[in-house]
């Protein structure tokens, strides 16, 4: 899988905590909900690679060689990074998903569309 990189704001890693402070300081913008939309895929997105990683993990037993406590920290730091890389890729919709359904809550926030044209492409 070929990651590009994205033309939205990049979170660049995983264990930043101030990404969530420009969503603090004005959080009635579109920016804040798209900020959040991502922030919500990217853990959507590492909780699917960590339950793939258990299922995984299940098949190859206590004998194997990545079944050490080491060997699941790091996998967990690369799963966190791919996350964050996959969401800022935006491909599985669910940003725009999350934005055309929340966006009726804001005064300056517009529906943006985009799902219903990804749809309508797609069939």
């Amino acid at each position: 899988m070929q990651i590009e990189p994205s033309d939205q704001p990049s979170l660049d890693f995983y264990q930043d905590l101030h990404g969530l402070e420009s969503i603090k300081q004005n959080p009635d913008s579109a920016e804040a909900l798209q900020g959040v939309a991502r922030q919500f895929e990217v853990q959507f997105l590492k909780e699917v690679l960590h339950q793939m990683r258990e299922a995984t993990d299940v098949m190859a037993g206590d004998d194997s060689l990545v079944s050490s406590d080491s060997v699941r920290f790091y996998q967990e730091m690369c799963d966190s990074q791919l996350a964050m890389a996959m969401a800022g890729q935006n491909k599985t919709g669910l940003q725009d998903k999350i934005i055309d359904q929340m966006s009726h809550l804001l005064p300056d926030a517009a529906p943006t569309g985009k799902t219903d044209e990804k749809l309508k492409r797609s069939s």
